[in-house]
C-alpha cells in the first residue's frame, strides 16, 4: 500500500478540489456549458463532487497515519462522519447519492420544470456559499438504511449523521410543500465548511507554515463560521435543465 500523502498535500488537494467543484457548478448553470453540453456538464459536477469527497478522505488518512495522537471522533461527530459516509456511498456506487443535476437529468423530460424542496444551511461569511450543490436525501437515506455489512457504519454513526442534519424533519418539510420525499435535496457546500471548522482547531498546529497545502486550506477556511444545521432554510422552488 502506498504511503499516505502529507497532511499539507492532502489539505492542498482538498482546497483545489473544492475550487474545481465550484467551477463545474458555474459551468452547469444556464448561460454556460450546460446549454451546449448538458450531459458532460452534469458528469463534470458528479466527478468534481466525488473528487472533493475523496480528498476529504485523504485528509482523514493523512491524519490517521501521521498523527495518531490527534484526537478526532471521525465517526461520532456528525460534521465529519457525514462526509466520510457520503464518500463511502459514492465509492460503492457512483450513482448512490445523486446531485440535483443528475436526478433531474434522469427524469423522463429533463427540460421541463419540476418543483423541489431545498434544505440549506446559512453561515457567515457567505463567500463559500457562492455556489450550491444539492444532494438527494432520499438516495442518501436509502444507503444509510442498508445493513452495516454494506455501509460499514455503526448504528450510532448513522444516528449522529441524521441528528446533525436534522433529518427527522425532512419528511415534514416535503409534506408542507406538497412534494414527495424524493423531491427533497440538501446543500452539501455548507457541510464542507462545517467539516473544515471542526478540523481547523485540531489540525492547524500540524500544518507547516508557508506550505502550499496549508496556505490553501487556511485561505479557504479563514474567518469561516459553522453553519447551524438546527436552523435550516427550507424553500420549494422550480428547477429545469436547458434543452
Amino acid at each position: 500500500m502506498p504511503p499516505a500523502p502529507s497532511i499539507e498535500a492532502s489539505f492542498g488537494a482538498l482546497a483545489q478540489c473544492l475550487q474545481a467543484l465550484h467551477e463545474a457548478d458555474l459551468a452547469a448553470n444556464p448561460g454556460a456549458g450546460l446549454v451546449h453540453a448538458r450531459a458532460q456538464a452534469v458528469a463534470d459536477i458528479e466527478a468534481a463532487l466525488s473528487a472533493v469527497l475523496d480528498a476529504f478522505h485523504a485528509v482523514y488518512d493523512a491524519i490517521d497515519a501521521g498523527f495518531p495522537d490527534v484526537t478526532l471522533d471521525w465517526y461520532g461527530e456528525g460534521a465529519l462522519a457525514l462526509l466520510l459516509a457520503l464518500r463511502q456511498a459514492r465509492q460503492d456506487d457512483p450513482g448512490a447519492v445523486r446531485t440535483l443535476y443528475r436526478y433531474h437529468e434522469q427524469r423522463p423530460q429533463p427540460t421541463r420544470l419540476a418543483e423541489y424542496v431545498f434544505v440549506d444551511f446559512a453561515y457567515e461569511p457567505e463567500r463559500m456559499d457562492a455556489f450550491d450543490v444539492f444532494l438527494s436525501w432520499r438516495d442518501f437515506a436509502a444507503w444509510l438504511e442498508q445493513p452495516q455489512a454494506v455501509t460499514r457504519l455503526h448504528a450510532d454513526t448513522v444516528t449522529a449523521i441524521g441528528d446533525y442534519l436534522g433529518a427527522g424533519h425532512f419528511a415534514q418539510f416535503a409534506a408542507h410543500f406538497g412534494q414527495p420525499p424524493e423531491r427533497l435535496f440538501f446543500n452539501v457546500v455548507p457541510l464542507f465548511v462545517n467539516a473544515g471548522v471542526a478540523l481547523i482547531p485540531r489540525v492547524s498546529p500540524l500544518l507547516s507554515a508557508g506550505t502550499t497545502g496549508g496556505d490553501l486550506f487556511a485561505g479557504w477556511m479563514e474567518g469561516a463560521a459553522r453553519a447551524d444545521t438546527t436552523l435550516p432554510q427550507v424553500l420549494c422552488a422550480p428547477f429545469l435543465l436547458p434543452a
